[in-house]
């Protein structure tokens, strides 16, 4: 180990060697490296007649700096925040984009659905209502699987990417607004369904005696009364799918520009141990 920690620290002096104009360099140091690295500035010195100004961090990496030239570290810094903010601004693009045509796919899905879930009166209503719940109550790592499954080569979802000269819709943005869809479909019938049902029979009867037709009272009556309903499913709709996890990493994995969301992201900087980077965007999330 202290060989391994020896190895690193040359290397970073050899990388931060000042040139010939400057006779100090500034090298940051991980903190588990201080002995070692203490006992090769002294050899860095004698050897080079350069000193070597140790800082010790939680950082591994190496800069250094010169009085007559712009501070590495400075433009290091730059360009990682560079990079990982177009990486951010990707991934928003992404996440907003994701979310905003699930929830219109949603409102058009879940309005008829919703609107037969409150008028229905069958035993079959209530078996119909629990499928539509189902992602409630599964993990979304066993729905991801199913659905992972379904929109494989093998499944439905290769048969539908054919048609268009695909071989699957795993791993694809497509697929993500369909598993997103399903995943979310319950935050977005639930309140419409009860906002239909709060209504009552009343409106519907006056507009009836009025010769109003079942389009038109659908769409001047029944509709503006249950407004919040909407309101309220495609606020929750919106807000799953920007959240969502489990589900969009299983059938939708880590793909830059075509699958990375948001909460991709996030796990991904953790994984990866880039804790400020994550703590960023926690805090801009």
């Amino acid at each position: 180990m202290n060989l391994l920690r020896s190895i690193t620290v040359v290397a970073g002096l050899l990388l931060a060697c000042p040139s010939a104009q400057s006779a100090q360099t500034n090298v940051a140091v991980a903190a588990n490296f201080t002995d070692a690295a203490k006992e090769i500035a002294a050899l860095f010195k004698q050897k080079t007649g350069h000193e070597a100004v140790l800082s010790f961090g939680a950082s591994g990496q190496f800069y250094r700096s010169s009085s007559r030239k712009v501070s590495l570290s400075r433009a290091a810094a730059l360009t990682r925040m560079e990079i990982w903010s177009a990486e951010i601004r990707q991934s928003d693009l992404l996440t907003v984009e994701l979310a905003a045509i699930s929830t219109a796919i949603l409102l058009v899905l879940a309005t008829p659905l919703a609107w037969w879930l409150a008028r229905a009166r069958g035993w079959w209503t209530e078996i119909i209502a629990s499928l539509v719940a189902l992602p409630l109550v599964l993990p979304p790592t066993v729905l991801g699987f199913y659905l992972l499954v379904l929109l494989g080569p093998d499944g439905p979802g290769g048969w539908l990417a054919h048609l268009w000269g695909g071989r699957t819709l795993a791993f694809t943005f497509e697929g993500l607004v369909i598993g997103s869809v399903v995943y979310s479909m319950p935050f977005v019938v639930q309140p419409i369904r009860n906002a239909f049902a709060a209504m009552g029979e009343r409106p519907l009867e006056v507009a009836a005696t009025l010769r109003a037709s079942p389009f038109r009272t659908f769409w001047t009556v029944t509709v503006p009364l249950a407004r919040p309903g909407f309101l309220t499913g495609a606020v929750l709709g919106f807000a799953h799918t920007v959240g969502e996890f489990g589900l969009v990493l299983m059938i939708g994995g880590n793909i830059p520009g075509r699958t990375k969301v948001l909460s991709v992201a996030l796990f991904d900087y953790v994984e990866t141990s880039r804790w400020r980077e994550a703590s960023m965007l926690r805090a801009s999330w």
